[in-house]
């Protein structure tokens, strides 16, 4: 949890630093973040063997709508709260 603690920390650094730009939305929250790299690591896992460089084709996509004149209106939900994220992570190493 300490490394997860780190990485989200540097993660939340960067971001601020990308909004305070004006380069990344500002609604985006490194919560957000584990979202869009849990999401894209699943798909990527699976197309593997069918189409390995198929990822960077939805990471072209997702880097598109997270520049802020992307931002079309509000977002249907709140980001997650640090608790949620963390039992996010803990449902990742639960087996079915």
């Amino acid at each position: 949890m300490a490394v997860c603690g780190r990485a989200q920390a540097a993660s939340t650094r960067i971001i601020e630093r990308a909004q305070r730009a004006g380069s990344l939305r500002p609604d985006f929250t490194s919560e957000d973040l584990l979202l869009v790299f849990g999401s894209s690591a699943l798909l990527a896992r699976a197309a593997a063997g069918a189409a390995p460089g198929a990822w960077r084709r939805g990471v072209a996509f997702l880097l598109d709508g997270l520049r802020t004149e992307a931002v079309r209106g509000p977002l249907p939900v709140a980001p997650l709260t640090t608790q949620q994220m963390y039992d996010v992570l803990g449902g990742l190493t639960v087996n079915p």
